[in-house]
């Protein structure tokens, strides 16, 4: 997502996802976050 997007941030945040690397320059006039969905905990996933 957009580095400069605040709101999706938070809401991405508040659904369990957590930032894992910046690309930058992704976008032409903003960088952008790689995200991943944290596991649950106590859930096992299927890469284990």
């Amino acid at each position: 997502m957009r580095g400069d997007n605040v709101v999706a941030q938070r809401l991405y945040a508040s659904a369990g996802f957590e930032r894992i690397a910046l690309r930058r320059g992704y976008y032409r006039d903003a960088d952008g976050w790689v995200m991943r969905l944290r596991p649950l905990p106590g859930v096992i996933s299927a890469e284990a």
